[in-house]
């Protein structure tokens, strides 16, 4: 480390871009390529990478942390995939346990969790014919199969067992199930279907394909339990008198019958209540922040969380912010008055402590003047107007060698558009929307565009103003290597403009303003989880 420490001081450049002093820490920077970042070979990369790191660190006794996009989208990923069935067996285990206790017959169960089992292999294998991957949101239909297929077996197996014991017969009993229950549980699943299909029209495509799947599955899961379920207990004996015991339960007939007796005789005291319920939830609707990070849903002892933290608190954040300025003239980036603007703008964000060293055509040529008066310390400056002249001299042309022309990362064809390179932190949509109104008042006499973990469109998309781990490359339509695993590369995965995806058609007022009035009142933020 003796030696990083010598290096660094010696080359101002560095530090704090690879090496922090105060914690000798170094940052290792790895390029994946193009067509490996969004192929099934990206998991093996990141294995093998992760595999020789830790034996490295191991070997010689150094702790060592991994971040970077691609990286954490491997993990994000697997996370989802784990999750998946971790949700599943939950959720079948969860209700069959309940369906038990409710009908203690193990037949009732087996054949119940047959047919959501079928929906689960149905709802999985339709994303698949639709070319669709499993996301967040998408991860989540397995388990909202079953929550809504057991109630479909509870609606017409009740209805089974109240019809034999009224009369004794049961293909008679199947029979009524069939023309009395079905109906109303084909209007229940409908209903429920259609408020899910209305994502399709949000523009959203994680929610376009969240309602495609689930609202094809749910009609699915109904069309399975109206017939398979008849057809099953067509073959079974009759239910004996242990599995109709239910249907004698006094508690929950108790229940029931309070019910009904405060529906029909306390009619002012429910539509109290529900106007209370709704301006409650009207005032916590208008109190609720909506707030989104990269990470949001990952626990904060998972290692993808902490590295990241680390690698935030010692070299800076892994999320890239470009700030492309324009100065509406060719060759004008060279002109000493527009580098010393651009020094300035970078010395006034050095007081906000959630952006990294910078990367710039200005360090560049601080770099090249050190260079050119053989690598004193004290030379690490911006050239003068003089020097400028003489030290371009020995600056590679950009139409040579554009490939690995270093200032082609820097400087479009023209010497027109000029960008700093950024690394933020995983700050929060509401303080990033605070750095997208700020940075362009410190430098107004140009054109900023600020391409952050926010703005770049179709990368990362907001779900009510979350983030979700997307697919596809980013904008490189103009220079350079974008920001791929810490901050160089080919790929960068952004942020889209937020959206809001709420269809208030989906539920009714008073259930829209309870749920989303209890976010403000339980703290909480709205992120992919609360959708």
């Amino acid at each position: 480390m003796i030696l990083w420490q010598i290096f660094s001081k010696a080359w101002p450049f560095y530090g704090g871009l690879i090496y922090n002093d105060s914690s000798n820490v170094v940052l290792m920077v790895i390029t994946m390529d193009k067509k490996i970042i969004d192929s099934k070979a990206r998991e093996k990369t990141i294995d093998f990478i992760e595999k020789y790191a830790f034996e490295f660190g191991k070997k010689h006794d150094l702790e060592i942390h991994l971040s970077g996009l691609p990286y954490t989208r491997t993990k994000v990923s697997r996370l989802i995939k784990s999750e998946l069935f971790m949700f599943i067996f939950l959720a079948m285990f969860v209700t069959a346990a309940i369906l038990y206790m409710f009908f203690r017959s193990f037949k009732v169960v087996t054949f119940s969790m047959l047919i959501v089992a079928i929906g689960v292999i149905w709802a999985v294998g339709s994303m698949d014919l639709l070319d669709y991957r499993i996301t967040v949101l998408t991860g989540m239909i397995p388990s909202l199969i079953i929550v809504i297929g057991i109630p479909n077996s509870v609606y017409l197996l009740n209805k089974y067992h109240n019809e034999y014991k009224r009369h004794g017969n049961k293909i008679k009993a199947l029979h009524t199930i069939i023309r009395k229950v079905g109906n109303a549980t084909f209007l229940t699943n409908l209903t429920t279907a259609l408020g899910f299909a209305t994502f399709v029209i949000t523009g959203n495509n994680f929610l376009i394909e969240f309602g495609v799947v689930a609202s094809l599955n749910i009609m699915g899961i109904f069309v399975l339990s109206i017939t398979l379920i008849p057809i099953f207990f067509s073959y079974l004996a009759p239910p004996k008198d242990r599995h109709i015991k239910h249907l004698d339960y006094k508690m929950i007939n108790k229940f029931i019958e309070n019910l009904v007796s405060l529906v029909s005789q306390k009619r002012k005291l429910i539509y109290g209540s529900v106007v209370v319920i709704v301006i409650l939830g009207f005032y916590g609707i208008t109190l609720i922040k909506t707030e989104g990070y990269i990470i949001d849903d990952i626990p904060h002892d998972n290692p993808v969380y902490t590295d990241l933290k680390f690698l935030e608190n010692n070299i800076g954040g892994v999320m890239p912010l470009e700030i492309t300025i324009d100065t509406k003239k060719k060759k004008k980036v060279f002109q000493y008055q527009t580098l010393k603007k651009m020094e300035t703008f970078i010395k006034r964000l050095e007081g906000i402590k959630d952006l990294s060293k910078p990367t710039s055509i200005v360090d560049a040529l601080k770099f090249a003047r050190q260079a050119y008066y053989n690598g004193s310390k004290e030379a690490y400056k911006l050239p003068t107007q003089n020097e400028l002249v003489f030290i371009s001299d020995y600056l590679p042309k950009q139409e040579e060698n554009s490939n690995f022309n270093i200032l082609n990362s820097f400087v479009d064809e023209n010497s027109q558009i000029t960008r700093i390179s950024y690394r933020l932190n995983d700050i929060g949509t509401i303080k990033i929307r605070l750095l997208r109104i700020q940075l362009p008042r410190l430098l107004p006499k140009f054109s900023l565009k600020i391409n952050t973990v926010w703005q770049l469109q179709d990368q990362v998309s907001f779900l009510h103003k979350a983030p979700v781990f997307s697919k596809q490359p980013a904008d490189q339509s103009w220079t350079g290597n974008w920001a791929d695993c810490i901050f160089y590369g080919k790929h960068v995965y952004f942020f889209k403009d937020d959206c809001d995806i709420f269809n208030p058609k989906l539920y009714s007022v008073a259930v829209y303003c309870s749920n989303y009035g209890l976010f403000w009142y339980s703290n909480q933020t709205i992120n992919c989880s609360g959708v």
